[in-house]
This record gives C-alpha cells, structure tokens and sequence, in this order.
C-alpha cells in the first residue's frame, strides 16, 4: 500500500482532532484497527491534559504553600522578637522597684 502525502496530512489531521477531543465531521475510522487507534487516541488525550493540568496545578499550590509558610516564619520571628521585648521591659521595671 502506498501511502501519499495527502494521505498523511489527513492522518495528522484526524490524530490531532481525536487527541484534542474536537470531534470528526469530514473524517470517520471504517476499519476496527482505526477505530481502536481512535480509542487510544482519545484516551490519551484526555490523560494528556488531566496530567498536565495536574502538573500546573500541583506547582502553583505548592507556591503558594511556600509563600504562606515563609509568611508564617515571618510572623513568628517577629513574634517571638516582640515576646522577648515585653521580658526584657518587664525585668528593667522589675529592677527598678
């Protein structure tokens, strides 16, 4: 079987439409070998945007997680700074008396 360059084009146009689950219109699998390829296919599209949406999701918690944690030492180092302000004041009163 000779494959054409048109045939191909068609190929990487009906791969990327199942891929993208955009849907057919012009172009149907007849054969059960395509039919099955389509099924992989739009499988693995929808597996390929859960785990990259994942993957962009999981690094902009964890951003944020590290923002809030890096707030949270912030706060208790100035925290604790203000603690030993007032021990500090409240020992030069107690001396003085």
């Amino acid at each position: 079987i000779a494959i054409t360059k048109a045939d191909f084009v068609t190929g990487i146009y009906f791969s990327f439409i199942t891929l993208t689950s955009v849907g057919y219109g012009d172009i149907s699998p007849l054969t059960w070998p395509a039919q099955m390829t389509v099924v992989i296919e739009s499988v693995l599209g929808v597996l390929l945007l859960s785990f990259s949406l994942g993957i962009i999701l999981s690094s902009e918690m964890e951003e944020k997680h590290r923002r809030l944690e890096d707030k949270d030492e912030k706060f208790k180092k100035e925290l604790l700074q203000e603690i030993d302000r007032v021990i500090e004041r409240k020992l030069k009163e107690r001396e003085k008396k």
